[in-house]
């Protein structure tokens, strides 16, 4: 039975090496990595990948995902250019590879960059699944998966068993309940974005909306519990980027998960 677990996207912390990233994670009892590519791990670099995840799974952490930053619409639409990211997603031994549906709104994304977004995601994903990689879109702005409803059509269009979404909430509307989309989307939801941001970018306690995180992790842990594999909700944007920010937010999703572990 899957279990929701905590994990820690490791662009939180950009400027900080490999190793402080995992002595932050074990500090904050994170069970859960997802090593970014932009920073810690770029992609192609295979003999990097391949010791991060050493040092991973020595600390006795999972890496949970690899956050690439590939942009659908910017390579061939055949994915050759993936190859460097999945090479080093299977290195890593990552389940999942986190990817941006272009970098358009989808209000702004015409109909034939739609289709090409699309074929490029079902070329990739075939080459994913060959090695057991689930490839995950967000719910980001800037992106055609901006909205729930741009995100069903998408995920509608590609069809495929390999390409699942993360959730996130809305950034910017701490005043509305932080579970927009998420029922409409259950049928893709393989993994939750955690934090709590306000209009201008400003960042604040995981804690502060409680109310609102603890039925979406329940929710989540319904959608899971008859998958195989276990999933991870991953903190991000800490207040100020500081260690206490994650050591906070931290004991407050594991809280939260340990009270739905006696449900």
């Amino acid at each position: 039975m899957g279990r929701v677990r905590s994990g820690l996207i490791s662009v939180t912390f950009r400027n900080k090496p490999v190793d402080e990233v995992l002595a932050l994670a074990v500090r904050g009892a994170i069970e859960g990595l997802e090593w970014s590519g932009d920073c810690h791990v770029p992609p192609g670099e295979i003999g990097l990948a391949r010791e991060v995840m050493m040092k991973t799974l020595r600390a006795r952490l999972t890496i949970a995902s690899y956050g690439s930053f590939f942009l659908l619409g910017k390579g061939d639409r055949e994915g050759a250019s993936f190859d460097p990211v999945l090479d080093t997603a299977s290195e890593l031994q990552a389940p999942i590879v986190r990817v941006w549906a272009g970098d358009k709104p989808s209000r702004k994304t015409p109909g034939d960059e739609f289709a090409a977004m699309v074929e490029e995601a079902r070329n990739i994903a075939r080459k994913a699944a060959v090695r057991g990689v689930t490839i995950v879109f967000e719910l980001h702005p800037k992106t055609y998966t901006d909205s729930p409803a741009a995100a069903v059509r998408f995920m509608k269009a590609v069809d495929d068993p390999f390409v699942r979404l993360i959730w996130a909430p809305r950034q910017g509307h701490r005043t509305e309940p932080m579970n927009h989309g998420i029922e409409e989307l259950s049928p893709w939801i393989v993994g939750l974005r955690c934090f709590n941001r306000g209009e201008r970018g400003e960042r604040f306690p995981l804690a502060e909306r409680g109310e609102d995180w603890l039925p979406n992790l329940g929710h989540f842990s319904g959608l899971i519990a008859s998958m195989p594999l276990d999933r991870y909700a991953f903190i991000s944007f800490v207040k100020g980027d500081s260690e206490e920010s994650l050591l906070e937010d931290a004991g407050a999703l594991n809280g939260w998960l340990a009270t739905l572990r006696k449900k």
